[in-house]
């Protein structure tokens, strides 16, 4: 069984502005994005609230030229009785402060 997946508009600049800066990592959010229609909750996603149906998707990758390990995450809503999946962001996750 199919879900559709259907994005908001702030999903959608945030992915175009990913896309400008890291088009790698824009390209690994934009296919686990997809991914969900098949699978709206693969194993390593958490549910975030489960009264609303949300759920956070971490994903990383290790950048070629500085060996950081780049992280991301999508948070998305899981309609099971409409068969959609609606993604209310998806971004690049900052690094955390390294402040004492």
């Amino acid at each position: 069984m199919s879900y559709a997946v259907r994005t908001t508009a702030a999903v959608v600049g945030s992915l175009s502005r990913l896309e400008t800066i890291d088009p790698v990592g824009a390209y690994l959010v934009h296919g686990a994005i997809q991914g969900l229609a098949a699978d709206p909750r693969p194993g390593h996603a958490r549910p975030l609230n489960e009264a609303e149906c949300l759920h956070r998707l971490p994903l990383s990758r290790v950048d070629p030229v500085t060996q950081r390990t780049l992280r991301y995450q999508v948070v998305y809503q899981v309609r099971d009785g409409d068969l959609v999946v609606v993604v209310v962001t998806a971004a690049a996750v900052p690094r955390p402060s390294r402040r004492g």
